[in-house]
């Protein structure tokens, strides 16, 4: 089984764009399961709801009729309580490394922490891959984060897994 795992951003397209070109690419990931981590919900935004929406809908049009697991993680106030983050982030993926599965971990959305703990639990638990979508600056910023996949000219967007790059760099 393959499962995905990303932060929820409140920009629209940041997260679902970095599944929607993994699953596009000459070897596809198409995952089985995805889980979510929901630092804050704004109510005014309601970004949660429509990162579901949007997660479950393009699962389901690759052949994958499940929808997203959803964890909150309440984001500490002061920012200076990350443990809790790290921990629940490990605790997904030893749980499903544990049952065998192949665990892809997304670490474009999200504040910069995000990232840094994205790959940092995905070295110590043994994650298969860690991806990055990386959209060109010659492309708008504002329109890029809003702009589905598929419209962004391709010469402009790159799908990294940055995980054979960390282990090379490591070997050093």
């Amino acid at each position: 089984m393959r499962v995905w795992i990303a932060p929820v951003t409140p920009t629209r397209f940041s997260g679902i764009n970095t599944l929607w070109a993994a699953m596009t690419q000459t070897n596809p990931f198409i995952p089985d399961c995805v889980h979510l981590i929901n630092l804050v919900e704004s109510k005014k935004t309601n970004f949660l709801k429509k990162a579901q929406t949007g997660y479950h809908q393009l699962l389901k049009n690759y052949g994958t009729d499940t929808k997203p697991i959803v964890h909150k993680v309440d984001e500490p106030e002061t920012e200076g309580d990350y443990e809790t983050i790290v921990k629940r982030m490990g605790e997904i993926v030893s749980k499903e490394k544990a049952k065998g599965h192949t665990i892809a971990l997304d670490m474009t959305p999200g504040r910069k922490y995000m990232t840094a703990f994205t790959v940092d639990v995905a070295t110590k638990h043994n994650a298969d891959k860690i991806y990055y979508l990386h959209v060109k600056g010659v492309f708008d910023k504002r329109r890029g984060q809003g702009t589905p996949f598929p419209l962004i000219p391709s010469n402009l967007v790159t799908l990294y897994d940055l995980l054979p790059v960390l282990k090379a760099g490591s070997k050093k």
